[in-house]
């Protein structure tokens, strides 16, 4: 993969660790994001519940919109939780 291709990371933390291991193009993801025509947002998710958000980290999910195409929600590595109903 060329160092220079753009990857985009949920947080600052994550942005470091992809520049730590040689990649240059690396874009932090903002509540909303304009890739072309495409709209990507980023939504809430979590990785469980209790001890287990503690220890998991942050992640989040995507939905990908285009007024020409279906709406496209990823949810990421998520569990249900009742911020997803919004989404």
């Amino acid at each position: 993969m060329h160092k220079d291709i753009k990857i985009y990371t949920k947080n600052g933390e994550d942005a470091e660790e992809v520049r730590n291991v040689g990649f240059t193009n690396v874009q932090i993801l903002e509540k909303t994001n304009y890739l072309g025509e495409i709209t990507l947002i980023k939504t809430p998710a979590q990785h469980g519940r209790g001890k287990v958000l503690k220890i998991a980290g942050n992640v989040c999910g995507l939905i990908f919109k285009n007024e020409n195409e279906k709406t496209l929600y990823v949810a990421g590595d998520t569990v249900w939780y009742e911020k997803l109903k919004k989404h």
